[in-house]
């Protein structure tokens, strides 16, 4: 393992157990965006951004940084490295006890995706991978076993799961729903999921558990660290359009083979609900 992919891992697991910490179904945490707004944020997104920006600044003072909360981002380098972290993605699940949430480091390599961290301190699994260093592994931290990812060969979509997220963007919102697009998945896929939690939406198309992740709008936040360790698992991920994914990218289209890719891109582009 690299000297980065080990620290995104320690910072990772560091930021788990004070998720687990916080993880209370009878007591959520304290608001600190504002009720109101519906992609919200809690004092546990912010400190544990906080905690990996500090690590960061620490051990990597010349790297950029990119991350969800508290308007701390970066202009995305075109050369050298770009740390791009989701501290809790699954916000509105933790808030109301759901046990389905994670936090997600990812780092671009002038400007692609490089490495990607995606850990689930309840269920204690840890997704790793670095792009050019092998096979993408989850660690299933609980049974101390390591599983190489390989995604799953299927290649009907009448017979894949597919899963998705309707964005708090209005506009995009109702793209996806009056264009279309939800629609047309539901009737040609075998069933549609909405899990609230986009890293581990893409970590499972990796791990082979479901076939495809479609979102029409997302930030580079909610898909480096799973773009990295979809790739190299072997799965396909580009935008709406079919084209390599950028950080200007707000659309993603994960599929756990070329097959399934094509048919969906196909599906998606029916009615043109096309994101950027």
């Amino acid at each position: 393992m690299t000297r980065l992919l080990n620290s995104a891992r320690r910072w990772a697991l560091e930021a788990g157990d004070i998720l687990m910490s916080h993880f209370d179904a009878d007591r959520a945490p304290a608001i600190v965006t504002g009720p109101d707004v519906k992609n919200f944020a809690t004092q546990v997104d912010v400190e544990i951004q906080r905690l990996i920006h500090a690590r960061i600044t620490q051990e990597y003072p010349g790297h950029a940084f990119v991350g969800e909360e508290e308007g701390l981002q970066d202009q995305a380098r075109k050369e050298g490295y770009t740390w791009v972290v989701d501290p809790l993605d699954g916000t509105l699940n933790f808030y109301f006890g759901f046990p389905l949430f994670a936090v997600a480091i990812g780092a671009l390599r002038n400007g692609v995706p490089h490495i990607g961290v995606v850990y689930d301190p309840y269920h204690k699994e840890l997704y790793l991978a670095e792009r050019g260093k092998g096979p993408a592994i989850c660690v299933h931290l609980a049974h101390q076993v390591e599983q190489i990812l390989s995604p799953s060969k299927l290649e009907r979509l009448d017979e894949a799961i597919v899963m998705t997220h309707l964005t708090a963007n209005d506009a995009a919102r109702s793209s996806f729903l009056e264009g279309g697009t939800l629609s047309r998945l539901a009737t040609n896929a075998r069933h549609v999921r909405m899990l609230g939690c986009g890293q581990l939406s893409l970590s499972y198309v990796a791990l082979g558990r479901f076939h495809a992740f479609v979102v029409n709008s997302t930030h580079p936040w909610d898909v480096v660290a799973g773009h990295v360790i979809v790739e190299a698992a072997g799965g396909v991920v580009t935008d709406y359009w079919g084209n390599p994914w950028t950080v200007e990218a707000q659309s993603v289209l994960a599929a756990c083979n070329p097959t399934m890719h094509r048919a969906l891109l196909s599906l998606i582009k029916e009615q043109g609900d096309i994101g950027s």
